[in-house]
């Protein structure tokens, strides 16, 4: 089993120098000709995959749904894959962002404590092995498209 990962073209929430997270931001014209140019791509250089998931956020799934169609697979939308869960952070400018919750000097990425809200190292974990075991559930054998929100 092979495993591809894919992130979102560029979006607006790029573009405005916020932070993502669960902020639905659509891709740019420059994001979706990013996809195209992939999709074109591999139309003449296959990736052999023959399925695909994507987060349910607009920018990822809008890149998947360019690629997909283009290649004519089908695509599973998961909440599973969704974006960190940034709680308050989620379309607020990085300056702001950074003056109102500094990074603190040490934290450890499996504490299960979040401030302010939002998703925890650990429950990310948790999420992850779930879109996983969802993924790898229906796969008999083959290779398949993983397109998460978050790698580009």
């Amino acid at each position: 089993m092979n495993l591809t990962l894919l992130r979102h073209g560029r979006s607006r929430a790029d573009d405005e120098g916020v932070h993502e997270g669960r902020y639905d931001s659509p891709l740019t014209d420059v994001g979706r000709a990013q996809a195209q140019a992939l999709a074109a791509y591999w139309a003449t250089q296959p990736p052999n995959f023959d399925r695909a998931y994507c987060s349910t956020l607009l920018r990822a799934h809008e890149t998947a749904h360019i690629v997909t169609d283009a290649l004519g697979l089908p695509l599973t939308p998961t909440d599973l894959l969704r974006e960190w869960d940034n709680g308050p952070l989620a379309g607020m400018g990085r300056e702001e962002a950074l003056e109102k919750y500094p990074i603190p000097a040490f934290r450890h990425d499996l504490d299960p404590l979040t401030r302010d809200g939002g998703e925890s190292q650990a429950a990310i974990r948790a999420r992850a092995l779930q879109a996983l075991e969802l993924i790898r559930i229906p796969i008999e054998s083959g290779s398949f498209r993983f397109n998460p929100s978050g790698c580009e």
